[in-house]
């Protein structure tokens, strides 16, 4: 493992067992010491969570709390208003001046990512590791994308080198196929969503009442 940081971000409305073996893959896929789940205070391009910040923070908490090399990051949180990745970002380089930060997205939020707040601006902090998901075909970018990848895509993680960000890189994981649409839409309608989140999670949902 090295001293480099991966940072994966998202609602975790709520946190699911899809959201858990991409975070466990995509650590050992790039061999840092630490993947940083950031759960998002405001999304600026989705409806508005149903769960409060502080409920999904506790449920990503408990989720994770086994998980070696998995953290919880709640700088989004505690920063309030809405969440933009960029500023994440230049948080995450301003306190690791000389760690290579690896940003972790999915392809569907990366077929938007011309939409973003300074989008343009992400690989200036970070590398940028799309995942795919297998036997699926990526959305076509952008031609502003297009040309804003030109030089910055590789192929494999050796390509990294010793660089600290900069990079764009897709892989495809073996990325479950759960959804927290679908889980939310099971608890109102009173289904059980047992395996689709950790039993924790489950608990918490139903202490406290969640997306009914």
């Amino acid at each position: 493992m090295t001293a480099g940081i991966a940072i994966y971000g998202g609602t975790f409305d709520p946190v699911h067992i899809g959201h858990l073996r991409s975070a466990i893959d995509a650590r050992v896929l790039l061999g840092v010491s630490e993947l940083r789940m950031v759960p998002s205070h405001t999304p600026p391009h989705r409806e508005q969570p149903g769960a409060s910040a502080l409920a999904r923070l506790e449920m990503l908490a408990l989720a994770t709390r086994d998980l070696s090399g998995i953290v919880v990051d709640d700088r989004e949180i505690e920063r309030s208003g809405v969440s933009y990745s960029i500023d994440t970002l230049k948080e995450a380089r301003l306190a690791h001046p000389e760690a290579p930060l690896f940003f972790v997205l999915g392809q569907d939020a990366f077929a938007l990512v011309d939409t973003w707040h300074e989008w343009q601006s992400l690989t200036d902090f970070a590398h940028l590791v799309i995942l795919e998901r297998p036997g699926t075909e990526a959305p076509q970018p952008t031609n502003p994308v297009l040309e804003w990848l030109t030089g910055k895509e590789i192929k494999q993680v050796t390509e990294f080198g010793h660089s600290i960000g900069g990079h764009i890189l897709r892989v495809k994981l073996a990325q479950l196929d759960v959804s927290a649409t679908d889980i939310r839409r099971r608890c109102h309608s009173g289904q059980d969503i047992d395996f689709l989140v950790p039993t924790t999670v489950q608990d918490y949902i139903t202490a406290h009442d969640l997306y009914q």
